[in-house]
């Protein structure tokens, strides 16, 4: 790889790793809010492609006996109660709707980007929805959409609506803390540990046996792209013209 390119490359990172909020992007990026849309990328498998969790099981810390502590998690902690949610179910399913504390949540993991993400999922009026995964990417990064209407569409990292009546809202960012599960525990003793292969139901029967087999959450399915300085898609923002 040529210094330009790395150069590039390390500028691409750096901008997918960074939240942005909505009303900054415009400015930060030269593109407004009403242009997502035009770059949208193929991620490879289309809606629903990669399938979201809903609701998956818990356990107790000290019944896991699959991860080990120096697995990495993706930490909540809301209304006195602890979850961890292990990175590699990120990987599998990369969104993971739940409720904490009677509050719905929406744990998101870009397994391109790497960038974990917590969202607010129970509306103004006080009702729960969820997030799918789109098949969508924008400069590599994870696109959800919204299942109230099917249509929304949110990147994960600008976490603001458009493609829909809903364009220009926003979503809540929640507290979220990536650790290893040991540090975890050490945090939160009594925390709880989502267990692989649940939290299928949205999906038929023949696509939850698809995600059976237990064994598969112990490898990254993408091969060797965290460590090879490439991009799946390339960045189609503003900030790579600068670059």
């Amino acid at each position: 790889m040529s210094i330009s390119k790395f150069n590039r490359v390390c500028a691409c990172l750096i901008l997918l790793a960074t939240p942005v909020q909505s009303g900054q992007w415009e400015d930060y990026s030269g593109t407004s809010v009403d242009r997502l849309a035009d770059h949208l990328r193929l991620g490879g498998p289309g809606k629903d492609g990669i399938p979201a969790l809903t609701k998956p099981d818990f356990v107790a810390a000290e019944e896991m006996d699959f991860f080990g502590d120096d697995a990495l998690v993706m930490g909540v902690y809301m209304h006195g109660i602890a979850k961890a949610y292990p990175e590699a179910l990120g990987w599998w399913h990369e969104i993971i709707n739940d409720e904490i504390g009677g509050q719905g949540i929406s744990v998101t993991l870009c397994p391109l980007t790497g960038t974990a993400m917590n969202f607010n999922t129970t509306d103004a009026a006080g009702e729960r929805f969820e997030l799918g995964v789109s098949g969508l990417l924008i400069n590599s990064n994870l696109v959800m959409y919204d299942r109230r209407d099917d249509q929304t569409l949110y990147p994960q990292m600008i976490y603001t609506g458009f493609n829909s009546a809903l364009a220009g809202e926003e979503l809540e960012l929640l507290p979220i803390v990536a650790t290893t599960w040991g540090m975890w525990k050490q945090m939160y003793p009594d925390t709880q540990i989502a267990v692989p292969t649940t939290g299928m139901g949205f999906y038929s029967s023949d696509r939850q046996q698809t995600y059976s087999n237990l064994d598969n959450y112990n490898r990254y399915p993408y091969g060797s792209y965290r460590t090879d300085l490439s991009l799946v898609r390339p960045v189609t923002t503003g900030l790579s013209t600068a670059v």
